[in-house]
């Protein structure tokens, strides 16, 4: 952003800490167990900044919204846009179909700077499965642009209309106080709320704002030596809170004042003094990363998850070399090529127009492609969509949609809901999806029977399908009644020529999952023999339901050993679970060949 204030190359220094901590965090958590809290330096940071120069140009009458938003976008989205581009054609080809599709999601909830509410609802930061998800840094641009989206015109009102300066600190300092006390308080009852959301961490960008305001107030600052002395404390602090910090429920509350408050320290110290901080931020190899650190931001998060992802078997040591360095290609490709020239080219006024459709056009393409993305990738019916007649996928060669397959069931459903569709179009036939993952699609023999249940069948009659593939959690839903299937299945048959049932895979222990591997777990994977019991018992009352019009789909031997050990890769390293119950897109495609020979049977 080109900025009406005086340029300091110690800033850029401290920026060069704040996202080299995050880098090693996110290298190994180990070596810098707080290095994420260099999000909380940048929040500072951001806030001084521009709230310089909002200040400078209400002081001199030039302020406009216009102009600000326009310095913002050739700051910020031209490299946005390319990362978040990058991000998921790399995505397409190295991700699983629903890591795909939540992908996709997640770059919508990006581009409309929404990142942060989307992953609150999704997970606890500290426990998402950071490999698939390579937009999360994103959630700290959607918290900063939550901000300066009313932000700018309350500094505005306030230093336009309170004369009183004096008033206008307080009022944001009241702010400050109040966001804080949230943090605080939130952070006691949901840590994950209090980590994502604008409100509780507002109070980091004030904090920052209001030393920009007291240094534009002309306000006294202690004397120079003192000021220094202050630097080094805040230096030592903010230093400190990368190894003293960790991945905790505690975090942020009352802990994220350690950096913010060592930051503000820092900041404070006298522009003009030769003070060691102001020395050492200010040297070329800090001021060199300091430039470059939005681009590093940007980019090394999805390398590293992309490289986690494909690359999970391999020794930490290739893992990193590979992560550092098309980081390092990448950054500097997208500094020098893209960042620098973009926004120099944005940043002249008459070309605010330009600025302004870039962001609308790119931005529509992107949420539309990340929405496009999900639905086709992941195809699950909500029970809203159950009861308007279930989620249309594909239609005959004439456009109908009956005499097709329809699939019925939960989340162990929707998982084949992409390989249904390759086998929808290789046999030509129509196919529409009432599986609902949170549903429970079962008649209830002692009582009302579940809604999901009855606009299932109503779906079913509506639109005649040829095939019913009916897929449950056999364990968990129907449990030790083994009269529930048998009356699902009477009142199915009527309604399709055929019935295929499949059988559950087997189960992971939890902790068997990528990261565990690259930690050093074995990776031979056992399902707990409790488990397999009562699994294999539910398999096998499935079995002996086959008959006329009904046929079962064994796949025990795709997923599981004699002994017990879990087929969970294929031959590429690809991962064929999701998670501990429900298979990934490529797991779901070994079954394909099964339901082939199913459909064409007589």
């Amino acid at each position: 952003m080109s900025s009406t204030i005086g340029y300091r190359p110690a800033i850029d220094g401290l920026r060069a800490v704040a996202v080299l901590s995050v880098f090693l965090f996110h290298l190994n958590p180990h070596w810098l167990p707080g290095g994420f809290v260099g999000v909380d330096v940048f929040f500072v940071i951001s806030g001084y900044l521009i709230t310089s120069i909002i200040v400078a140009d209400c002081d001199k009458g030039r302020f406009s919204l216009r102009r600000f938003y326009q310095r913002r976008i050739a700051r910020i989205f031209p490299v946005f846009f390319l990362v978040a581009a990058a991000t998921i054609v790399a995505a397409w080809f190295l991700y699983s179909t629903q890591d795909l599709a939540s992908a996709g999601v997640n770059l919508a909830a990006a581009t409309l700077s929404l990142a942060n509410v989307k992953y609150m609802l999704q997970d606890n930061y500290f426990e998402i499965s950071k490999d698939a998800q390579p937009y999360l840094h994103y959630w700290s641009l959607s918290v900063e642009e939550q901000f300066y989206m009313a932000y700018p015109l309350v500094l505005f009102v306030l230093r336009r209309w309170i004369r009183k300066r004096s008033l206008q600190f307080g009022l944001l300092a009241a702010a400050l106080v109040v966001s804080l006390a949230l943090c605080i308080g939130l952070t006691m009852k949901n840590p994950t709320w209090a980590f994502y959301l604008l409100p509780t961490r507002g109070w980091e960008l004030l904090a920052g704002g209001l030393l920009a305001i007291w240094s534009a107030n002309g306000w006294p600052w202690p004397g120079s030596r003192v000021r220094g002395v202050l630097g080094v404390a805040g230096l030592v602090m903010v230093l400190a809170s990368f190894v003293v910090l960790g991945e905790s429920p505690q975090f942020p509350g009352f802990l994220a004042a350690l950096p913010v408050v060592g930051t503000c320290l820092i900041i404070a110290n006298d522009p003009a003094s030769k003070s060691v901080v102001e020395r050492g931020l200010g040297t070329r190899p800090m001021v060199t990363i300091g430039k470059l650190s939005y681009s590093i931001y940007l980019w090394h998060w999805p390398i590293f998850s992309f490289t986690d992802y494909a690359l999970y078997t391999h020794p930490e040591p290739t893992r990193i070399a590979i992560k550092v360095g098309l980081t390092v290609v990448c950054t500097l490709a997208s500094y020098f090529l893209v960042e620098k020239r973009a926004r120099a080219y944005l940043n002249e006024d008459r070309r605010w127009v330009l600025a302004f459709a870039s962001v609308a056009v790119l931005g529509a393409a992107f949420v539309g492609a990340g929405v496009t993305i999900r639905g086709h990738f992941f195809l699950d019916a909500k029970p809203s969509s159950v009861a308007a007649g279930g989620l249309h996928v594909r239609s005959g060669p004439s456009g109908e949609r009956t005499g097709g397959i329809l699939l019925m069931g939960d989340s162990n459903a929707t998982m084949y809901g992409t390989t249904l569709r390759e086998v929808a179009g290789r046999l030509a036939l129509p196919l529409d999806i009432v599986a609902a993952a949170d549903g429970y699609p079962l008649p209830n023999p002692s009582g009302q029977p579940h809604a999901i249940w009855n606009d299932s069948l109503a779906a079913a009659r509506a639109l005649r399908p040829a095939t019913i593939i009916y897929v449950l959690d056999w364990t968990g839903k129907f449990g030790g009644d083994r009269t529930v299937l048998p009356i699902a299945l009477e009142q199915i048959a009527p309604l399709a020529e055929r019935i295929i049932l499949i059988t559950q895979p087997a189960n992971l222990r939890p902790g068997s999952t990528r990261e565990a591997i690259r930690s050093g777990a074995s990776p031979v994977f056992v399902e707990d023999p409790g488990v397999r019991r009562r699994r294999l018992e539910a398999n096998d009352h499935v079995r002996t339901l086959a008959g006329p019009g009904v046929r079962v789909i064994d796949i025990e031997s795709i997923f599981s050993r004699p002994d017990g050990t879990i087929i969970y890769a294929a031959g590429e390293g690809r991962f064929l679970y999701q998670d501990t119950t429900h298979l990934s897109g490529d797991g779901a495609m070994l079954v394909l060949p099964q339901i082939l020979e199913a459909l064409s049977a007589p």
